[in-house]
């Protein structure tokens, strides 16, 4: 979390050089806020090295399947010199993960928070490209027990790494913009608790994050847009037990319907 408010601070001594010089890049500087619906499809993959370890292979580090509803903020700006500089932060209301079991509980939540920072190139007045390197904090959060009655299990996850993003307006008032990139897991931490009792499981793997997304905005005042968009991110972390390599994948898919003002 500290790194988050570094970000945070980072961010303010940035926006105020932040100014349009076109309309694509008046509808690249917002501040907004949606509603969500995350989803975990096919959410779980694990498997071996090694095909006489037939006891291994059923095993489920995480399941999926299950659906929240969440709120998200997010804040995105351009400047002049097409220096994009992109925050953002989601809250989903319940797991979107079950336990080692495939079991599912009410209890619990998924949140992650996302930076950008990158250097656009034009191509043509209404089309900006360019790459970007980029830091993500998740946390997934599941009850233990019915609805939490016996405790509660939360996975923290960092990572860094970089990618492409573009932007457009095909026309007046309409833009388009998109990204996607690859992020290394650089650290994590589990934490399980059980009534007073804190247990903080050591050697737990970091997730590389694989994410990809694109948001559609339509300005029908000068200053206020409303958008939908749609974000899709994989995590994939491995351990290795011995001669038994286990690698389990988590899908996330966000969709979104918010509103935002542009400066």
């Amino acid at each position: 979390m500290k790194t988050i408010a570094l970000i945070g601070c980072a961010a303010l001594g940035v926006f105020p050089i932040l100014a349009f010089a076109s309309p694509l890049q008046h509808g690249l500087n917002y501040i907004g806020i949606y509603g969500e619906a995350i989803g975990t499809p096919d959410s779980y993959n694990s498997f071996n090295t090694q095909d006489f370890a037939q006891s291994f292979k059923s095993m489920k580090p995480a399941a999926g399947g299950n659906t929240s509803g969440g709120v998200g903020v997010v804040m995105n700006g351009i400047s002049q010199e097409d220096v994009l500089l992109h925050l953002g932060f989601n809250y989903g209301f319940s797991p979107i993960i079950g336990d080692s079991n495939g079991n599912t509980s009410n209890s619990g939540h998924s949140m992650a928070f996302n930076a950008r920072l990158g250097k656009g190139f034009q191509f043509g007045h209404n089309l900006i490209a360019g790459p970007y390197i980029g830091y993500q904090y998740a946390q997934f959060k599941l009850g233990i027990g019915d609805n939490g009655t016996f405790g509660n299990a939360t996975y923290n996850n960092n990572a860094i790494g970089g990618g492409l993003f573009l932007a457009m307006e095909p026309v007046q008032d309409l833009t388009l913009s998109a990204h996607a990139g690859y992020m290394v897991g650089i650290s994590s931490n589990e934490k399980v608790n059980f009534s007073n009792l804190s247990v903080q499981p050591g050697g737990v793997p970091s997730a590389n994050v694989f994410q990809v997304g694109s948001k559609l905005s339509y300005r029908f005042l000068p200053d206020v847009s409303g958008f939908v968009g749609v974000n899709y991110d994989r995590y994939l972390a491995s351990k290795q037990f011995g001669p038994i390599n286990v690698k389990t994948r988590v899908n996330s898919l966000r969709g979104m319907v918010g509103v935002a003002y542009n400066f």
